[in-house]
């Protein structure tokens, strides 16, 4: 008669008749909150996107809230009512935002408090100039990009983003080798990934921006002048050679034209926004992470009105 291992039957008959309990977890309900999108530029019409929160465990899509009453109103009294668009948009027909003014956001809903909230929209500083040079990191050579800007006084909040703009096209080639383009397309455009040791590249808490040298992102980089407040500074950031050629010997589809250089003036709102919820983002799938409050300046909701100013540079590619 053949021996059977006691441990090895013991093992068969729990993994048939072994199970998995469920343990329920008690999330408690919150009322919902009127949530506001409402990021506004020098150059937009105004555009202020409303909604409905929604709880933890809810999977439903959003609800968009089409019966408000959106009204901006400027420092000197004049009021703009916005009219309602689509997917909880609320738009002004005319008015843009001005440079160096203060508007106050109130949003009148059914069932729900006044909101009411207020952020300026910051003058843009100008890009004093942009070098370029080649700079070795860890064995790779890199794109160095040298940006001089000359900060005013008081606290001041940035945000730079790099964007490559290139054309795709089809192709096929000839008995000879000769490549004949038959279409192309011109508008793709990607954020670019950056890398600095800049120390001038700092957080408001003084904390470096970048996590070993490198930022990925598609928002691109917030900080503030907490190094250079009040004088003219040069900022060096680096990018992958890979954005500034055209070696058709990795990919003949597409022609790499421009590198855009955008740096924004942002509010101090829009910078603890966009902090905290880049925080968020690093954290989310972390259990062990401490849990991230995204900033808000709304009052008696949730959001951010906020104000963005910028100026564009380009870099060509040669």
């Amino acid at each position: 008669m053949p021996k059977v291992c006691l441990a090895t039957i013991f093992v068969i008959c729990f993994s048939f008749f072994s199970c998995e309990k469920e343990i329920p977890i008690d999330v408690e309900e919150s009322e919902p909150k009127i949530a506001v999108n409402g990021v506004f530029k020098q150059d937009s019409l105004w555009s202020i996107q409303v909604s409905k929160s929604k709880h933890l465990l809810d999977t439903s899509q959003y609800a968009w809230v089409d019966n408000a009453n959106v009204k901006i109103v400027s420092d000197q009294g004049n009021e703009i009512d916005l009219s309602y668009f689509t997917n909880g948009i609320y738009r002004s027909l005319t008015a843009f935002p001005k440079l160096n003014e203060r508007y106050t956001l109130r949003i009148e809903t059914d069932g729900f408090p006044l909101i009411e909230t207020s952020a300026a929209l910051p003058t843009p500083i100008e890009i004093s100039k942009i070098d370029t040079g080649s700079v070795s990191v860890e064995g790779e050579i890199l794109k160095n990009i040298s940006i001089g800007l000359n900060d005013p006084e008081d606290e001041n909040y940035y945000n730079i983003t790099f964007i490559s703009r290139y054309t795709q096209y089809e192709s096929i080639w000839d008995d000879q080798g000769n490549q004949i383009v038959l279409d192309s397309t011109l508008g793709y455009e990607t954020i670019l990934d950056m890398h600095t040791t800049d120390f001038d590249l700092q957080n408001s808490q003084g904390e470096d921006v970048f996590e070993k040298g490198w930022y990925f992102g598609d928002q691109g980089l917030n900080f503030t002048d907490l190094n250079f407040n009040g004088r003219e500074t040069t900022l060096d950031i680096n990018l992958s050679m890979w954005h500034f050629s055209n070696d058709t010997s990795y990919a003949s589809n597409f022609k790499k034209e421009m590198i855009y250089v955008i740096l924004s003036s942002i509010s101090k709102e829009l910078y603890l926004y966009k902090e905290s919820l880049n925080k968020y983002w690093n954290t989310v799938d972390n259990p062990f992470a401490q849990p991230v409050q995204v900033y808000s300046n709304i009052e008696n909701g949730i959001g951010v009105f906020a104000g963005q100013s910028y100026v564009i540079d380009s870099i060509a590619v040669e």
